[in-house]
């Protein structure tokens, strides 16, 4: 299981929620430090929420499956919600309650091997790019980089691949380079010599937001008292993230396979504490810009309000 792999235990203020047991989608990368956070110093518990955390694979994965209902709650990328939301053209189905994580540079970078003699990203002309999926937050990162040094989409070739097979794939010729993410850029650095030729996250992407703490209308409308307490619950483990970057070290190697030498090391990204408008809808303007939507979906009918309780470190 992700982000710890933990049940909680419900206490008794458990009775006042309409569904005290609920199931968290989540994936073993930094994004999710908040969801152990929460889950070890028991704010779940003192919520009245018992969580059930359940590894998936993918945003697209996090959608279909709180639709479904097999999911209560998720990490969900802005990227792939937004898109997904935009193209449905229904009602507003997801509701994000808490962002997540936040790009810094550093943390989506462009590399190549050490043998590579492309120095920038114009050198890599009709080369081979490893990205983990298509029209993704790691695409539209590609393209907006490529546009900024006057070339477009068609002058790479994109190739889907999951992130643990792009170096083995650099290093057997079958891609030029691959867009990496935490722990793979360290790892790739600082034992095959990989080098960056462009850091993503610059530019009209600098600080970008990547992910937040997801649901659906129809949840939240069935079932706010439950939505509430766990938003409260994730505010406060954004608040304990925000301010300590050891806790953070210290949470990952716990939900990962990412070791505990190595979590010290890696470049991390921030960990806001609230979700906000004016930040989220730099995603619409950048999908928008690179024609991954043609409608603009209402986004502060995507956004929870703030939660009414103080945030708490303890």
């Amino acid at each position: 299981m992700a982000c710890g792999g933990q049940t909680l235990s419900a206490s008794p203020s458990a009775q006042a929620l309409e569904k005290p047991v609920v199931a968290v989608g989540a994936m073993p990368i930094p994004d999710c430090a908040t969801l152990q956070i929460a889950t070890e110093r028991g704010f779940f518990r003192n919520e009245g929420l018992t969580v059930e955390v359940k590894e998936i694979q993918s945003g697209a994965y996090a959608l279909t499956n709180l639709v479904g209902g097999s999911l209560d709650f998720a990490i969900g990328n802005y990227v792939s919600t937004i898109t997904a939301q935009a193209k449905s053209g229904d009602a507003q189905p997801w509701r994000f309650l808490e962002d997540a994580y936040e790009a810094t540079p550093g943390t989506f970078l462009l590399m190549v091997p050490g043998s590579s003699k492309a120095k920038d990203l114009p050198d890599l002309r009709g080369a081979r790019i490893a990205v983990a999926a298509p029209f993704s937050i790691i695409t539209l990162a590609v393209e907006n980089a490529l546009k900024t040094a006057g070339m477009s989409p068609a002058d790479v070739h994109m190739v889907p691949m999951a992130l643990p097979q792009m170096i083995p794939a650099m290093q057997n010729h079958q891609v030029d380079a691959a867009v990496l993410t935490e722990p793979f850029i360290t790892l790739f650095s600082a034992k095959f010599g990989g080098r960056e030729v462009s850091d993503l996250m610059s530019g009209a992407m600098a600080n970008f937001p990547i992910a937040g703490w997801m649901t659906t209308a129809k949840f939240t409308g069935k079932y706010p008292k439950t939505a509430a307490a766990f938003q409260r619950a994730m505010f406060r483990a954004q608040a304990v993230a925000a301010g300590d970057r050891t806790a953070v070290v210290r949470a990952i190697p716990k939900y990962t396979k990412i070791a505990p030498d190595v979590a010290s090391a890696i470049t991390l990204g921030n960990y806001p504490l609230h979700l906000d408008l004016t930040r989220v809808q730099r995603v619409v303007d950048l999908l928008e810009e690179h024609h991954y939507i043609d409608s603009r979906p209402d986004i502060n009918d995507m956004l929870a309000p703030a939660p009414t309780a103080t945030a708490s470190t303890s």
